[in-house]
């Protein structure tokens, strides 16, 4: 690579090429470039100290605010540079003034480079960037997990469902993304709303209990208020409409493009499942096929004669005892081999 110097000139006059730009990030981000690059940034602001009085607070506003217009979340490294420099300030002000002003000038001057020619306008995929970085809890089939946020808000995971979430959550909201189905009992903070992204709509909630569920294959996602009061607000997809919702309160979004339905649900049996119980009430019966499949982790095969509605309740009970539940409704036979079962119609 290019002197890092002569290329700290050309990035910091935005006069690098896309593949210089590239280079010059990678060799900044690497341990041997810290050291070096702050010590040249941090000399030519000592050069230029006699002649300007600076605002620290103000300084320091300006950074947050560019921080947050750009949407780039900056690199640990400099952040941390940031937080050090600014505690060393606050402690001796006058002997080093200027280390401060150096390294915040460092994260203003990359940040709206970055933005503005060298980061791609669309996030890509989390395996490929750490920026923002994300924890990612997923259950498989048959599985179930509780998980406690960083804000002491509590998620209780439903099988074959996965959340996404970041380490530390931003100090304007707690932001998180689903797929499958959860229940979410939201610590209080009236200064960051608590929303979840799922499919085409955003459920936001300051304090307050609410179920979700958004599985793939099915036609229609629900929403579905506990207690508290939450706001749904669909995007585009769904014609951008809200709703306020009060315990017993629930919204329905059909994937199919029909839009939010306000509706009233059964909050009992909405978050049955985590506790336990498999609650059905006249569901069709492939779709409680659809759930055995995910609760038990199996491979449902059921002759396509098998029509019907089904109602029933099993707390905790095995497969075998669900499927004892079935046969006799709809007359079947099943047998079980392994994670696979077959249902058939009993030969009249």
């Amino acid at each position: 690579m290019t002197n890092p110097s002569q290329l700290a000139d050309k990035f910091f006059k935005g006069l690098c090429s896309e593949s210089e730009a590239k280079a010059f990030l990678a060799w900044y981000f690497s341990e041997n470039a810290e050291k070096k690059l702050k010590k040249e940034i941090e000399g030519r602001w000592l050069e230029m100290a006699a002649y300007a009085e600076w605002d620290e607070k103000s300084l320091f506003e300006r950074i947050q605010n560019a921080k947050k217009q750009n949407k780039l979340f900056v690199s640990h490294k400099a952040e941390t540079v940031i937080k050090e420099e600014r505690i060393r300030y606050l402690k001796k002000k006058k002997a080093m003034r200027y280390r401060w002003y150096a390294a915040a000038c460092l994260v203003m001057l990359i940040t709206p480079l970055v933005i503005a020619r060298f980061w791609p306008t669309t996030y890509p995929a989390e395996k490929e960037t750490s920026l923002p970085e994300y924890i990612i809890k997923s259950n498989p089939a048959g599985q179930k997990s509780t998980i406690y946020l960083g804000d002491g808000s509590q998620v209780v995971l439903n099988s074959a469902s996965t959340i996404k979430y970041p380490p530390r959550f931003a100090t304007e909201d707690r932001l998180i993304y689903l797929e499958g189905e959860a229940f979410f009992k939201v610590a209080k903070d009236s200064l960051r709303p608590f929303s979840v992204m799922v499919d085409h709509t955003r459920v936001t909630a300051l304090g307050t209990s609410f179920n979700i569920r958004s599985f793939k294959g099915e036609e229609k996602s629900c929403i579905a208020l506990v207690t508290g009061k939450v706001e749904v607000r669909g995007a585009e997809g769904s014609g951008k409409q809200f709703f306020f919702l009060e315990p017993g309160e629930g919204v329905e979004y059909l994937k199919a493009g029909g839009g939010l339905t306000k509706i009233a649900i059964d909050s009992e049996q909405t978050i049955a499942w985590k506790n336990g119980i498999l609650h059905f009430n006249e569901e069709p019966v492939a779709q409680v096929i659809r759930e055995l499949e995910r609760w038990y982790d199996v491979q449902i095969h059921m002759s396509p004669e098998i029509k019907g509605n089904f109602t029933g309740r099993f707390q905790n009970q095995t497969l075998k005892a669900v499927l004892e539940g079935l046969a006799y409704s709809f007359s079947l036979t099943y047998s079980i081999n392994g994670k696979s079962v077959e249902l058939k119609q009993k030969n009249k």
